[in-house]
């Protein structure tokens, strides 16, 4: 019994001798887990940043109320004025529009020649030539227009590549998705005021039309629920 205990003794006597200071545990443990609580919050704040967030959050629609205030927009390093028919909207001009039967309307978008078809009935009624993505991708597909915003403001891009823009004013968006690309990821028909280089891509991802054109595009529509065909390859310029 006595060689027993001494065996065990001496075992743990060498276990004892071969466990690092207690410092450096405690110290490993708080790098663990600063690095975890690191991890957990920029998982967090990535999260509050998205449309997705803000809507289950929010409960409202994903766009940036236009301020009617904001004469000046701002695209890629260079101030543009924002047209004063595009600030001053009349919100019972918005109630005469009559809500159209969507079910024999369909949209295509022709990113090869950078342009707008409308048809009903399988008629094309109208051909538009429009801007799509160039400092970011349009997408391919089919979709539906979810989502009608009469008037708003826009921003994205990044200061630090020089592609930041906040655009109040921006009108007629029609915003559309499907269920692998939703709806509030921003893609949209809208008016443009910022450039007039209709016929090459121009965007961040959304189709760009002239005032009269998407005005017309959003009369015709009527409502949500319009077919929209996207197809054919970007051009490089």
């Amino acid at each position: 019994m006595v060689k027993k205990l001494k065996k065990k003794v001496i075992t743990r006597k060498k276990s004892t001798r071969t466990k690092g200071p207690v410092g450096f545990f405690y110290f490993r443990r708080f790098v663990i887990i600063s690095v975890l609580a690191a991890l957990f919050f920029t998982g967090v704040v990535a999260i509050t940043q998205t449309q997705a967030w803000f809507y289950f959050y929010t409960g409202k629609e994903q766009f940036i109320p236009n301020d009617p205030s904001k004469t000046v927009g701002y695209f890629h390093g260079k101030e543009v004025s924002v047209p004063t028919t595009l600030v001053s909207y009349d919100m019972q001009q918005e109630k005469k529009v009559v809500l159209g039967d969507t079910s024999n309307k369909r949209i295509e978008v022709d990113l090869t020649n950078q342009r707008v078809y409308a048809f009903e009935n399988g008629n094309k009624v109208y051909d538009f030539l429009v801007s799509t993505g160039k400092w970011g991708r349009t997408p391919v597909g089919e979709f539906t227009v979810h989502r009608r915003v009469p008037v708003q403001a826009m921003t994205g891009g990044s200061k630090a590549l020089g592609t930041y823009y906040y655009l109040p004013g921006v009108k007629y968006v029609q915003f559309f998705g499907n269920s692998q690309i939703p709806w509030w990821r921003g893609y949209s028909f809208h008016s443009t005021y910022w450039h007039n280089n209709f016929g090459h891509p121009m965007s961040h991802g959304c189709i760009n039309m002239t005032f009269a054109d998407a005005e017309t595009l959003w009369n015709w529509s009527g409502d949500t629920g319009t077919k929209v065909v996207i197809y054919g390859t970007t051009p490089a310029s």
